[in-house]
């Protein structure tokens, strides 16, 4: 809402109302009753902001932060079944009301897709007691988990929290989600625990794109002429006279293919070294050596899409998916200032739940912040917002941000709308004159295909 006609006013007052809060709390059975002991808004919103600490608050201490006495147990007990719907259709609710007046970064390359998807999961250890709820992968993963599945709109901001899932469970087990939550037109980013044909398949089928790595272990095969050949690609790559190619093949599952382009970029000798040096010493714990095959494949970095070089050309791939960095950094963020991973929880399943809900709440409102103000630079401007800075003069300001929004969502966003300048002002991101970032990169159409930095132009070797 821009009451003073100003192009960065955000509306916060739509975001979640006290009427809709207590309306929820009454469906879910955490209120009995209109005007209850524990006012449902005020309980919800203590636990949003006052999660953000450098010490996890316990019960005795939230406690303190109600407008009236109630006793620990009394807090305890409103941690169970219903008060974990309550959370979880808050923040459901909140997550679904997107900021439309919001415009969409406008780069070069982004215009190309609808919208550009990153998926990707984080997950963290909690106390061993809840292993029953939430049970780990065990090893240096530890015993109990957690994990998110997470999908975020580069170009709007917005995020959808996919799944909350045990921490013992592969990405690949959320794979046959992906082609139902990728709208046509838009290209989805993900890693190779993602990787599964009938994904390809079905994006493909949609009317989207996708952006991978290589699964080397796969077959690729080509057409000649009405048949299918195997593709022998190690033998392809040495074979190239180029540090760069870019060729038109097909994954195959018994009578279905899907078409795809392969691009690979020759890696530095000092990448290359690495990767190989990670390999053995992953091979030595497990007591084998790693083949010639795996550790030929080290001085290549292999993308796979089906977007056509129309939309998507060969040179921007890396820097396309170098966008997955953004999810790294909102990961990051998450637990190094949020603390997603923290917890006073030892042994009630329900209170860690109303704990993780309400800390994504805070994510979502401090998301909406920092894309609508960054959006707004970058249109404008070509400046950029630091997610980080932004995180930290949130925290700095909490109990301030916490005090406006029990007054009422109205109140909430006049709060906010009055920092917006300031916040532009002091979190802005440090641009580097000899590196370009990543949104600086898709917006001059530079392609990124060497990982350090200097070095060599890479032409493409393009082979049907």
């Amino acid at each position: 809402m821009k009451k003073n006609g100003s192009d960065i006013e955000i509306d916060f007052e739509s975001l979640i109302s006290k009427d809709e809060v207590r309306k929820l709390a009454l469906q879910t059975g955490f209120s009995q009753r209109s005007g209850g002991k524990i006012d449902p808004y005020e309980f919800l919103f203590v636990l949003v902001f006052r999660s953000l600490a450098s010490v996890q608050p316990g019960l005795a201490l939230l406690t303190s932060f109600l407008n009236l006495l109630v006793t620990r147990e009394a807090l305890h007990q409103r941690f169970n079944k219903r008060g974990e719907a309550l959370f979880g259709k808050c923040l459901s609710l909140i997550l679904s009301r997107r900021l439309l007046t919001v415009s969409p970064l406008k780069t070069g390359l982004s215009a190309n897709f609808s919208e550009i998807s990153i998926i990707d999961s984080s997950s963290w250890k909690i106390p061993e007691q809840l292993q029953w709820v939430f049970p780990g992968c065990g090893g240096s993963g530890g015993k109990a988990g957690c994990k998110l599945q997470f999908c975020y709109d580069y170009l709007t901001g917005e995020f959808q929290i996919l799944e909350e899932m045990e921490g013992k469970l592969p990405d690949q087990k959320f794979t046959r989600n992906l082609p139902s939550i990728i709208n046509k037109g838009a290209i989805a980013i993900f890693d190779l625990g993602y990787w599964a044909f009938e994904s390809f398949f079905n994006i493909s089928k949609n009317g989207s794109y996708f952006l991978s790595r290589l699964n080397t272990q796969v077959q690729l095969w080509k057409k000649d002429g009405d048949v299918f050949v195997a593709v022998d690609l190690m033998k392809t790559l040495k074979n190239s006279p180029q540090q760069a190619v870019e060729i038109e093949l097909y994954l195959r599952k018994g009578k279905q293919f899907v078409k795809v382009r392969l691009v690979g970029y020759l890696a530095p000798k000092e990448i290359s070294g690495l990767r190989r040096m990670k390999m053995r010493r992953a091979g030595q714990k497990k007591g084998r050596a790693p083949s010639k095959r795996s550790l030929f494949y080290c001085d290549w970095s292999l993308f796979i899409t089906n977007a056509h070089v129309e939309i998507l050309p060969g040179e921007m791939l890396r820097a396309l998916y170098r966008l997955r960095w953004n999810v790294e950094l909102i990961f990051k963020s998450w637990k190094s200032v949020l603390g997603m991973h923290k917890t006073n929880v030892r042994k009630n399943s329900y209170r860690l739940k109303c704990e993780l809900y309400a800390k994504l709440i805070l994510a979502t409102i401090v998301h909406r912040i920092h894309h609508h103000l960054n959006s707004y630079m970058w249109n404008s401007q070509k400046r950029e917002l630091s997610l980080d800075k932004l995180w930290k003069y949130i925290q700095a300001r909490i109990g301030t941000f916490h005090e406006r929004m029990l007054l009422g969502p109205v109140v909430f966003s006049a709060y906010v709308n009055s920092l917006l300048k300031n916040i532009m002002l002091v979190c802005e991101k440090n641009h580097q004159n000899k590196r370009k970032t990543t949104l600086q990169l898709i917006d001059e159409m530079i392609g990124d295909p060497k990982p350090v930095k200097g070095g060599i132009e890479f032409k493409f070797t393009v082979r049907k």
